[in-house]
Formats: structure tokens, sequence, C-alpha cells
């Protein structure tokens, strides 16, 4: 965990706090306003390297010196899953296998609701042709917005490769571009919708929720998603 803190800092962190302006319902604000400072950020890092237990028990994690970087409350928390430790600040969906978002994934699949015990396993188990309908489906697709931001996160937590495939508009376009049963007239159109506002606000939406789903188990992965253009 020291050495994710390390990244975080020294790689994952310059490529985060930017000067970039971001648009709010409130008016124009750089990432500095609205998420803290360089400087802010490392100095968390460098606490939560300190508060890292040693032998014995450990205390309960103090956020207390969170509050200035946060929009959203959050509650701290830990769990022992599966022999691996998981820390958490929960601020965002939590992520997890989610038999909901399986369901409405399998159901826009299929074109029909399915019916299985687990949705989320059943989802598993048909995993290969999932993958290959949804980098396939029209980027305008009614349901795909919110099958995205639901089911996402989870997905990324097992197949965190693919999840970067799918959130990346260039690998959309080639796919698009590559199919050659589509229409001229609606290849263009899909291409068109790519390049519009819509579609890259969910994505980006979207990634929101997967870089905190990854940073329990795959922390390693979310160096991958820095370069993510939307």
């Amino acid at each position: 965990m020291r050495g994710e803190l390390e990244e975080f800092e020294r790689v994952i962190l310059p490529r985060l706090v930017t000067d970039d302006v971001l648009e709010w319902d409130d008016g124009p604000a750089t990432v500095a306003e609205v998420a803290g400072t360089m400087t802010g950020w490392q100095q968390v890092a460098r606490h939560l390297a300190a508060a890292l237990p040693g032998p014995g028990a450990a205390s309960p994690l103090n956020t207390e010196f969170l509050r200035r970087f946060l929009r959203i409350e959050g509650t701290s928390q830990h769990a022992v899953e599966g022999g691996r430790l998981h820390w958490r600040i929960g601020l965002l969906y939590p992520w997890g296998p989610d038999s909901g978002a399986a369901e409405r994934a399998l159901t826009l699949m299929h074109g029909r609701r399915i019916l299985a015990d687990d949705h989320w396993d059943t989802l598993m188990d048909e995993y290969p042709a999932f993958r290959e309908w949804l980098m396939r489906v029209p980027p305008m697709e009614d349901g795909l917005p919110q099958l995205f931001t639901y089911l996402m996160p989870a997905l990324a937590t097992v197949h965190p490769g693919w999840a970067r495939e799918a959130l990346d508009v260039r690998a959309w376009r080639a796919r698009i571009l590559a199919d050659h049963a589509l229409a001229e007239e609606e290849r263009a159109r899909r291409v068109t919708y790519l390049d519009g506002y819509w579609f890259r606000n969910f994505v980006n939406n979207t990634l929101l929720y997967v870089l905190p789903a990854l940073a329990s188990d795959h922390f390693g992965e979310i160096a991958g998603y820095l370069d993510h253009r939307a």
C-alpha cells in the first residue's frame, strides 16, 4: 500500500491535478479550485502513508483532514474479503458485482428479459459475447449511458483491460469504420455522434466511477487510464 501511495503521488497525481478549466453550474473553475492543489494532495498521500498501521492493531482512519478536498461527504471503512484488505472512502456508487446492472445488460443484448438466479454470473458466463456485442452497439443506443455508469465499474474489477477499451472513443471509432456491414450514411452518423457532447460526457462520467473501483485490487491499472481522451 505504501508503494501505491507513492505511485499516486509521483505518477497519477500530476495527471489529475491540472490547470484545466471545468464548467460547473455556478460558473467555471480550475481543477485545483474544485479538487485541491497539487501540494494539498501530496500532503494527503503522505498523511495516509504515515497512518498505515505497523505491527499490532490498526486504529480507525481519521478523514477530517480530507474535508477540504471533498464536494461530497465521504465515509471511511475497510473490509477483508477473500484474504484481501479493502480500504475505501465512499463517495460514488459502490463497485462490485451488480446483478441489477447485469440484468439490464443482458436485456439490452438479447432484446428481451433474461430469467436467471444470478444475472451477474450469467453475464460472466456470456462475457465474450457481451464484449463483442457492446462494442458494436450504436453509440446513441438508449440505455447505454446508464449501462456504462452502473456496470462498467464492476466489470473493471474483473476485466480491467477491457474496461479501458470500452471507454476509449478511438476504439469505438475504429470498430465503426471497420464494420463494412454498415451503410456509409449510418457509419458517418455513428462517427459524428462519437465526437459529440453526449457520448463523450457519459464516457467521462463512467471513468469517474471506474478509477475508484480499480483502486482496491487493481491499483496498477489506473496508470493505463491516464491517457484517456474523450
